[in-house]
């Protein structure tokens, strides 16, 4: 499958999961280490732009969060995480609810 394709997918397995309702802070934490390792699995050149150290440690952040922040404040928590990675392929980009 074409690397686009993946992204694709990948992103549309994320879209699905954030929608989701009632996502709990073990749900946001889960989603956040299962991104983490299928970003790293299959894009080409993830840390082009920032260093794994430092994706990590945004994502640790954002799942210490997880239990106080609003679903709103995880979606958006999230995008902002995405957007380090420096290019317009891998973002979030939720749907309306």
């Amino acid at each position: 499958m074409r690397l686009w394709r993946q992204l694709l997918v990948l992103g549309a397995v994320l879209a699905a999961s954030v929608n989701a309702a009632g996502q709990t802070p073990d749900d946001w934490r889960a989603d956040l280490a299962s991104l983490a390792a299928e970003l790293e699995r299959r894009h080409p050149n993830l840390y082009h732009t920032t260093s794994r150290d430092a994706f990590q440690a945004a994502l640790q952040a954002l799942a210490a969060r997880a239990a106080t922040d609003t679903r709103e404040q995880m979606v958006f928590g999230l995008a902002r995480v995405l957007k380090t990675i420096g290019e317009g392929h891998t973002g979030l980009f939720p749907a309306f609810d």
